[in-house]
């Protein structure tokens, strides 16, 4: 292959490249579930209803780069933040069935906690960074999560977009 095609391909490949606090960001009202953030504009929205999940994404709601948000949460007992952060990860997304996952909180209250995961999936390794809050009361705890998600190649890029749509994340109720 000469010089010329592999320029040229990396020119197109670079143009598609969109620097992602570039990225104009826009409102996104939930009412069913009472929240608002905002969102890339060129991202599309996934609702898992079965689950309360509402996905952003770029390529796939099921694909790194992706900003998930489970508002309510209602999980069995009094849980503190670190046995709330397994019951989303694992229980609910499953991702202990990825190999190598490694997660951890960074900071940690009483009430709320900020953690990044790691695993491998199929040919790439993906990065989480999540926030959670949790509102302990009765016999159950109410869940709030965020998370961003990305390769380890694209995560730093996209790691300002993640906490600036976690800063903007607001309930309505």
């Amino acid at each position: 292959m000469s010089g010329r095609p592999v320029v040229l391909l990396l020119t197109l490949l670079a143009a598609q490249a969109v620097d992602p606090r570039a990225l104009q960001l826009q409102p996104h009202v939930d009412r069913a579930w009472g929240f608002r953030i905002l969102r890339p504009a060129p991202w599309k929205v996934h609702r898992a209803e079965d689950v309360g999940l509402v996905v952003f994404y770029r390529s796939g709601p099921f694909r790194p780069p992706r900003f998930v948000v489970l508002p309510q949460l209602l999980a069995q007992g009094r849980l503190p933040p670190h046995q709330a952060a397994r019951t989303v990860l694992q229980d609910l997304m499953g991702l202990d069935r990825h190999p190598g996952l490694r997660w951890g909180l960074v900071r940690a209250t009483a009430s709320q906690a900020e953690g990044q995961a790691r695993w491998r999936d199929r040919s790439s390794t993906v990065r989480m960074v999540f926030w959670l809050r949790v509102h302990p009361g009765g016999h159950a705890t109410q869940v709030t999560f965020l998370a961003g998600e990305a390769t380890d190649q694209e995560f730093p890029g996209l790691w300002p977009l993640f906490r600036r749509m976690q800063l903007s994340y607001a309930p309505e109720r």
